[in-house]
């Protein structure tokens, strides 16, 4: 998961914001099509494998009203930021990239925090 999300922070702002031709956005699109769906085909299994079999749904359900909220939230301030860009993408293209990499930073920490800097701990 920690891989993958930073996997797409990194393409976003490698392939997408200098991207003009059509040949860099399709090898972004596929590379990113890839990350999005390891992030949403891991989620569930990460959340039962640190669950309790009776807490799965409680614990499933709270990431996902997360979730839900963040979109809610992300999707005005994209709005706004290319607003303020005159129809351009770069402002709604960083948001986009350095949100995912600070994401990525605060799954690293957890991780540190729950197994320290052994890298093949399991959680």
């Amino acid at each position: 998961m920690i891989a993958m999300c930073g996997f797409a922070g990194v393409i976003v702002l490698a392939l997408w914001l200098p991207g003009a031709a059509n040949t860099p956005i399709i090898v972004f699109s596929a590379l990113y099509g890839f990350a999005s769906g390891a992030f949403i085909s891991l989620i569930p299994p990460l959340t039962a494998q640190i669950s309790d079999i009776r807490e799965i749904g409680v614990r499933s359900d709270t990431l996902w009203l997360a979730v839900g909220i963040v979109a809610l939230v992300a999707s005005p301030i994209g709005g706004a930021l290319e607003a303020r860009d005159g129809g351009a993408f770069v402002g709604l293209q960083i948001f986009a990239g350095v949100t995912m990499l600070i994401g990525t930073g605060l799954f690293v920490v957890g991780r540190w925090y729950l197994a320290g800097w052994n890298f093949f701990a399991k959680v």
